[in-house]
């Protein structure tokens, strides 16, 4: 009945997709519901191109891979900081359309175009699910005028793509001091901002599991980081990322 009632609206209010403002006339394979395939194969990374980066945290690099069984290649960041999560899910720079759509999801009425965000970055998501899907928290000083922040609805899309059981978790980890602004800041100053930032409130929905951390941009990884070394400090039995976008590329 659902899905009877679902296509007579869409047959009468057809979604419109919000990157080129155009009836999604059909949902397929590598679409969400508000983002028409055509919009996703031109401004989301296909796997072809996510091969000229860094295998763990997304950063463009100057290696192309041509075949499918070369070894990963890890960017000098990753070298430099040794990053301990051990993937980054994303679909594209912070340029163009895509940065675009990121500043539109912060705005207050952003939450639909967050969760399509979301929905994009789960039905790319490998067969390896996450057990938790936890958004990178924001001290309640910074929530207070907000219901969402834009990382706990980009969660939520991606968390609708995912078959299998998935807890979403926004009270288990909490921001435990606000800190500053991290975009004017160098990357060893965003270190320092973030450290001791969080503090875990329910390590037994962390222990043992796999942990899929999401956010809209990742830009040096000191924010993700530092959440992941907490996370595995409390029993996490692996840590990913997933980000709308990856800033350097």
């Amino acid at each position: 009945m659902r899905q009877f009632l679902r296509s007579l609206k869409d047959l009468f209010l057809p979604p419109i997709c919000i990157c080129c403002h155009q009836c999604v006339v059909e949902e397929s394979q590598g679409s969400v519901e508000l983002i028409c395939k055509e919009c996703c194969e031109q401004y989301f990374e296909s796997e072809r191109r996510c091969k000229d980066r860094c295998t763990f945290c997304g950063f463009p690099i100057a290696v192309y891979m041509d075949s499918p069984t070369a070894p990963p290649f890890t960017c000098l960041e990753c070298r430099q900081w040794g990053f301990q999560f051990s993937a980054t899910h994303y679909l594209g720079g912070y340029k163009g359309r895509l940065k675009e759509l990121v500043l539109q999801a912060k705005m207050k009425s952003g939450s639909p175009v967050g969760f399509a965000l979301g929905q994009a970055i789960g039905v790319r998501l490998p067969t390896r699910m996450p057990d938790v899907v936890i958004p990178v928290p924001m001290h309640w000083r910074r929530k207070v005028m907000r219901q969402q922040t834009t990382a706990e609805v980009i969660a939520l899309g991606i968390r609708s793509q995912i078959a299998s059981p998935v807890t979403l978790e926004t009270q288990s980890i909490r921001a435990s001091r606000v800190t500053q602004k991290q975009g004017m800041l160098s990357p060893e100053k965003r270190r320092e901002n973030v450290r001791d930032a969080f503090r875990v409130i329910k390590s037994q929905v962390i222990s043992g599991r796999r942990v899929l951390l999401v956010d809209d941009v990742m830009t040096t990884g000191a924010t993700l980081d530092e959440l992941t070394n907490l996370l595995l400090v409390h029993g996490a039995r692996d840590v990913e990322v997933a980000v709308v976008c990856r800033a350097g590329g």
